[in-house]
């Protein structure tokens, strides 16, 4: 599913880049799907090349390009954010180790 902009919130040419993108098979193929897609960024003009990103709750994001040829091409990205976890080194854990010997010999 495609959460579309208000139209309240849209110039005519906005509103006429999205009715292009809405008639394509990709946006056909995204309202058909599950997850919802927002969009977090359209063209306000219609001068090439014409540029609308999508995002979906996974941050999985999608972005259409339509050039002056009118051939539309797709970008993907995954754009989530990365947590690192903390792994220990084999330093680390073998000074760790030899710490837990150290204390069995001490008791």
């Amino acid at each position: 599913m495609i959460r579309w902009p208000a139209d309240k919130k849209l110039t005519a040419d906005a509103k006429t880049n999205l009715e292009r993108f809405r008639q394509t098979a990709a946006a056909k193929a995204l309202e058909a799907e599950p997850q919802t897609w927002h969009f977090q960024n359209w063209s306000w003009t219609t001068d090439a090349p014409v540029r609308l990103i999508l995002e979906n709750p996974d941050h999985h994001v999608l972005t259409f390009t339509l050039d002056e040829h009118g051939m539309w091409t797709m970008r993907e990205a995954n754009v989530s954010p990365h947590i690192r976890a903390y792994l220990p080194s084999e330093d680390e854990i073998a000074a760790k180790e030899a710490a837990q010997e150290d204390a069995l010999h001490l008791r």
